[in-house]
């Protein structure tokens, strides 16, 4: 029997695996283009599949939980028997066990207790048919009874709600189950992806009572981490509208959960639910709160019903009727909020005014003002953030190219420069050495400014203008050409210049009066 169970288990595994990678693609999709093609449906076509897609797979879950309890309970079972199997065996143990009730199989257990729950349901809702018929109080006045007791203990309230429902043997079933522990929690514990999901179906705030949560209070003072709470839901409140994302995309909702830590109770918006499952350590330190402030934990028959409940609010196929009741009541919220109406009455505003019908422009500027008092609370946005992180990715991408560009840019330039300066520095060592090289003209040329004048220079000039050591460049008039071509008289003005010596002072131009002077016209005048 062990070896058989033993063997079983690799093949419930690879069933469960299957199930979870049914819908690879959002964990609602089996592809990409099955995602496109349901997005493109009408909206009443695309929640009505969603809403069919989403109870399967809550169906699966739930399967499979339900054999993790017996495979739990099953090895359970395993270690009671291997220590019995250790255990003297005295005639008096033996009596004992004979005077004993027998064990029950774990496994038929689990199956026995499955059945009881099953039939208390229907047990109940045959109950509340036969109430209904007589006029009696309706179920919903229960869980307003239920809301108005504060600070009350609920198991007494759960206790009161399902006594009518419940058998003898009932009875003697819920005494005998273990307590709750955090497993148990868990499976009724619901997340924000499930809150977005069910929101706006019929019986989603009766199903959500009782049921668990795990709230973040923000970051820890000491440590930086985000602090998580466990919480009971008491009720489903309104408030200040804000945007959160579901299966469908992003929407607006006003729901708030009244959530209860022992006797505090605070509304909490969904988004600031989690998903995660509990942690021990939160689990402890609820467990704590509960008995430190006289309250005692439900008992596990309590949750199990829960999880009736919320099976029941999954397996629900919603009608055409109340999928227009939800999509209308989306449509609302979101009107209040939905940038795109923002920009299309913008738009309809410029083009009244362009027609000249201020009448119909001043009507939309009303609207349009009405529209931006709306702000969404906690700063959320009905932008869809799966958007956000590509429109990131793609300015960074083209970021990081025009940084490459200009780095190569600049580099570019600095070898150009300084291909250019190694140029100019060759030719001004060949126009050194007197080389005759070809020079383009249209080069800037490097020119030495010069602020003292010395006399001695024309002297050094003049004494070497023979020496090819200072041979000019092409295209440049050489000192003998220009010695040739001057007139004697300036030369002879030039030489008594350069042949004054004495105390150096500042070189004096030539003037019209000296050359005229100098002139020598061969005119001989005899005065008698």
């Amino acid at each position: 029997m062990d070896e058989s169970d033993s063997e079983a288990e690799p093949h419930r595994a690879g069933h469960d695996d299957d199930e979870e990678d049914k819908y690879p693609v959002d964990g609602m999709f089996r592809s990409l283009a099955e995602k496109e093609q349901v997005m493109a449906m009408r909206e009443v076509e695309r929640e009505s599949l969603l809403a069919e897609r989403q109870a399967e797979i809550e169906r699966h879950r739930q399967n499979r939980m339900l054999r993790q309890l017996v495979s739990k309970q099953e090895n359970e079972e395993k270690k009671q028997k291997l220590k019995k199997r250790s255990a003297d065996a005295a005639d008096l143990e033996d009596a004992s066990r004979k005077n004993s009730r027998p064990r029950t199989d774990g496994k038929t257990s689990a199956i026995d207790t499955l059945r009881r729950a099953r039939a208390e349901k229907s047990d109940r809702a045959r109950r509340r048919e036969e109430d209904r018929q007589k006029g009696a109080r309706s179920p919903h006045d229960d869980y307003r009874d239920q809301d108005s007791d504060e600070g009350g203990d609920w198991e007494e309230r759960d206790r009161r709600r399902h006594h009518k429902s419940r058998s003898p043997d009932d009875e003697i079933v819920a005494r005998e189950l273990p307590p709750p522990d955090i497993r148990d929690f868990e499976r009724v514990r619901v997340g924000k992806s499930r809150f977005a999901e069910y929101c706006f179906n019929p019986g989603f705030e009766t199903a959500m009572i009782g049921c668990y949560v795990r709230i973040s209070i923000g970051p820890d003072p000491k440590t930086g981490q985000d602090e998580y709470r466990m919480a009971r839901i008491q009720s489903i409140t309104v408030g200040k509208p804000y945007a959160m994302t579901g299966p469908g995309g992003s929407f607006v909702t006003d729901q708030y959960v009244l959530a209860a830590h022992g006797k505090a109770e605070r509304p909490f918006p969904f988004i600031f639910l989690s998903d995660r499952p509990f942690t021990e350590r939160e689990y402890n330190r609820y467990e704590k709160v509960i008995q430190s402030e006289g309250l005692t934990l439900p008992k596990k028959q309590v949750l199990l019903s829960k999880i009736e409940d919320i099976n029941a609010l999954i397996a629900h196929h919603l009608t055409t009727t109340e999928i227009d009741e939800r999509i209308q009541r989306k449509n609302a919220l979101r009107k209040k909020f939905d940038p795109k109406l923002r920009e299309r009455l913008a738009q309809e505003i410029e083009v009244a005014r362009l027609k000249g019908n201020t009448s119909k422009a001043e009507e939309l500027q009303e609207q349009l003002d009405d529209l931006k008092t709306n702000v969404l609370a906690f700063k959320t946005s009905l932008i869809d953030s799966s958007s956000k992180p590509n429109t990131t990715s793609q300015q960074d991408r083209l970021a990081n190219i025009n940084r490459q560009r200009r780095l190569e840019n600049a580099e570019n330039v600095r070898r150009a420069q300084l291909k250019e300066k190694a140029e100019a520095r060759k030719l001004e060592a060949a126009l050194e050495r007197g080389e005759d090289i070809k020079n383009d003209l249209s080069r800037r040329l490097r020119t030495k400014a010069k602020f003292i004048h010395d006399a001695n220079d024309a002297s050094k000039k003049s004494s070497g203008k023979d020496s090819n050591a200072s041979t000019p460049a092409n295209g440049t008039p050489k000192i003998g050409a220009q010695e040739k071509n001057m007139l004697p008289n300036l030369a002879k003005l030039q030489a008594a210049n350069q042949e004054k010596k004495g105390i150096p002072t500042i070189h004096k131009p030539l003037m019209d009066d000296d050359i005229i002077g100098a002139l020598d016209l061969d005119i001989d005048v005899e005065i008698d």
